[in-house]
């Protein structure tokens, strides 16, 4: 597991782990949180699910539902989740569809 990092710009806490190359390039993850362990937490979960042969995502989710859950858990100031909201629902949904 990588080591939790303090992102100060950015007001959270960070932990990268690297994934299995792909196509000979380096495949990172990040885990974000308000604390170390919003961060950590997660982090391990992640790694257990992956060493217990489970799949990082279901292959069936869709776009609109990853959008939405995506949404729920963005990290972002008050004043910009409006706008992210609408970006979301306004123009990406509506263009791509919830396929």
């Amino acid at each position: 597991m990588g080591s939790p990092r303090y992102r100060a710009t950015e007001h959270r806490w960070e932990v990268r782990i690297d994934l299995e190359p792909v196509g000979g390039r380096r495949k990172q993850k990040s885990f974000y949180g308000a604390t170390k362990d919003a961060a950590v937490k997660p982090t391990r979960e992640y790694m257990h699910g992956l060493g217990a042969g489970q799949a990082p995502a279901p292959a069936a989710l869709k776009v609109g539902r990853y959008l939405e859950d995506w949404l729920a858990t963005v990290q972002v100031m008050p004043s910009n989740r409006g706008r992210y909201s609408g970006v979301v629902h306004n123009q990406m949904i509506t263009r791509l569809g919830a396929t």
